[in-house]
């Protein structure tokens, strides 16, 4: 059996003949040259793992060997397998050969020996048998199940490829960069966040006493915006107004108000001090104004755009609060509210007067310790109204005085402390309704001490240099009817020199003052007390009032050591060096000995007379009148 070279070569499966193949009778297996082949050869259903197109066979005319071929790609199943079949029963009819074929590569019926045919994988690969003289073109390789290809197929990989490598880059910028941010904005220490309270003081000013800046002899809200410099340069953060508010008699009877709702027009009128509120809001400090609120007996007239002119009293303290907080004031210290304790409705007052501040960002209300230890006294430390006051008020105001006799001034701070817990205290030295401690030559240390305990301090204006009362020689001097107001004597200007205004003093030269200038006593310790709140404000020992230890407040303030003259503050925090206060606020000198208590420490902060200054020694601390230290302790 020879094919030619330019004949058909190319034999294909047609995919419907398997079911219809017979088996080969047995004569035609004993006749068959394909050894070892005792059971009909499979119907190659199983798809073949080389591609159709791969496998050529190919008919040798000198050895009629038959050579098949499925390499052609212009292939098609149905119509050539048809035309090769026809060919090649034509061809094997012609040539005589009657009997059996078996066919596939290397395999010749003629030549081949058995153990040749053993050896070959091919005929076992691509092994057709045929009987009854025939040949039956079919697929020697494999059983073609073609199938759609999947749509992802044709999805353009390459750009996928890309994609996804600058997805993946570009993710691990973003993780690299948010990494670097993170560690960027760390804290460099473990302080507790606490900016509010860290960075807070408040600095009370009585208006008309502070800066006059139309020469009338009387300051004006005009005149504080003009001294922003100088309250920026000394921390502040909180500008507290006493009452600015429109009196008969201002401000000789400030207390005497006539409205909550206008200004008294001396000091200027609303759009004074708009500009105001403005300037201190643009340098990050906060302005609350004194709010007298009066007896329910007491009249409270609102302008006639309100529509009534005989509010009742919690309508009108509603209205008040309302109106202020819209003009962007930060707070209220409420005074008078003392005079309600005992009100059937208090509670329920203060709650109103809550709910209305928190309808605004970040307002503050304050009171006096005067309603605290009054309520506490009569109602009990847990009662209820105890606890509304708590709720309702952010700082409550202690004043203190008691400082020519510290033994009494120390249980009084400790009684305070407790009493508040967790609640913070507003430490105060003078205010507007006392007069100076300032006389005493103690008011550098005093501030100093308020700027130790826990809790935010409370400057009067002046203080800081030590402002004193009004002096009068004698009875007939001029001012003698003002005695009750020699606490707001004008400010001293001359240990600030303002570049920026030019004003170094209260008022122009040529004016009298409305009240008679008082002496300073402590104008060269202005950079220490400045210090001392720098110290104050990053240092959590000092500006937190206590930690929380598992799920207990634990009191960071206890008074060590205590006498007439002398008392001695220790602050601590956990994992940071303890720090001290030691003050003589009597008048006379003192040594003193702490070695029992404490070992080793470093002076920071020191108010005192003393030019040249002795190294610090716990073994014998010598204290002049007026003399003040801050210490961190080693351990």
């Amino acid at each position: 059996m020879n094919f030619h070279p330019d004949s058909t070569s190319i034999i294909d499966l047609d995919f419907k003949m398997s079911s219809a193949l017979a088996p080969p009778s047995p004569d035609a297996e004993a006749r068959s040259i394909c050894p070892l082949l005792a059971t009909p050869s499979p119907t190659l259903e199983i798809e073949h793992p080389l591609a159709a197109h791969q496998l050529a066979a190919q008919v040798s005319d000198a050895d009629d060997i038959v050579i098949l071929d499925t390499t052609l790609p212009e292939f098609k199943m149905n119509n050539d397998v048809q035309s090769i079949t026809r060919s090649l029963t034509l061809a094997n009819m012609q040539n005589g050969d009657n009997g059996s074929v078996c066919s596939g590569l290397h395999l010749d019926q003629n030549t081949g020996s058995t153990s040749d045919n053993l050896l070959n994988s091919n005929v076992y690969y691509n092994l057709n048998c045929e009987e009854n003289e025939r040949m039956k073109a079919r697929n020697i390789i494999q059983y073609l199940n073609k199938k759609q290809n999947y749509s992802f197929v044709y999805w353009n990989w390459p750009l996928i490829r890309r994609t996804c490598l600058c997805s993946m880059f570009s993710f691990m910028i973003v993780v690299l960069c948010t990494v670097v941010v993170m560690i960027m904005t760390q804290p460099k220490n473990c302080d507790p966040n606490d900016t509010w309270r860290r960075s807070a003081m408040v600095y009370e000013i009585f208006p008309a006493s502070f800066q006059d800046s139309n020469n009338d002899g009387l300051g004006d809200l005009h005149g504080i915006g003009e001294r922003i410099p100088y309250l920026k340069y000394l921390g502040v953060s909180i500008v507290r107004l006493n009452s600015i508010f429109m009196s008969t008699h201002y401000p000789d009877d400030f207390r005497n108000v006539d409205t909550l709702f206008r200004i008294d027009p001396t000091l200027g009128n609303l759009d004074d001090l708009k500009q105001l509120v403005d300037r201190i809001h643009s340098n990050n400090m906060s302005i609350i104004l004194d709010l007298p609120i009066l007896p329910p007996s007491y009249r409270i007239d609102q302008p006639s755009e309100w529509g009534r002119n005989h509010p009742n009293d919690t309508e009108s303290v509603e209205e008040v609060l309302k109106y202020w907080l819209d003009q962007k004031i930060d707070g209220f210290y409420i005074k008078g509210v003392e005079q309600m304790q005992d009100d059937h409705d208090f509670t329920q007052k203060l709650a109103l007067w809550r709910s209305i501040v928190d309808h605004y960002d970040s307002k503050i209300l304050i009171a006096s310790y005067h309603l605290v230890d009054d309520v506490s006294s009569k109602y009990g430390p847990s009662s209820t109204r105890m606890e509304s006051i708590k709720a309702t008020f952010d700082l409550i105001d202690f004043r203190v005085h008691n400082l020519d006799n510290m033994t009494v001034e120390a249980n009084r701070l400790t009684a305070a402390y407790d009493l508040m817990d967790e609640h913070w205290i507003l430490w105060s030295l003078s205010n507007n309704d006392k007069q100076r401690i300032s006389t005493m030559n103690t008011s550098a240390a005093g501030v100093l001490l308020t700027f130790m305990l826990p809790g935010i301090p409370n400057v009067f204006y002046g203080e800081e240099i030590g402002l004193q009362n009004v002096q009068i020689r004698n009875s007939m001097e001029e001012h003698m009817e003002q005695r009750h107001l020699f606490q707001f004597s004008p400010m001293y200007w001359g240990h600030y020199e303002d570049h920026t205004s030019g004003l170094n003093d209260f008022t122009s030269l040529t004016v009298v003052p409305w009240m008679a200038q008082a002496p300073v006593t402590n104008v060269d310790k202005f950079e220490t007390v400045r210090a001392g709140f720098e110290l104050r404000s990053h240092t959590p020992n000092i500006y937190m009032n206590g930690f929380c230890r598992k799920i207990s407040f634990m009191k960071n303030f206890n008074v060590r050591y205590s006498d007439k003259s002398i008392i001695v503050v220790e602050r601590i925090y956990p994992r940071k060096n303890p720090y001290l206060f030691v003050g003589n606020f009597g008048r006379e000198y003192r040594i003193l000995d702490l070695s029992r208590m404490f070992s080793e420490g470093r002076v920071l902060i020191r108010v005192s007379r003393r030019q040249l200054f002795e190294e610090f020694n716990f073994h014998s601390i010598h204290l002049y009148p007026g003399e003040a230290y801050v210490i961190k302790l080693s351990q």
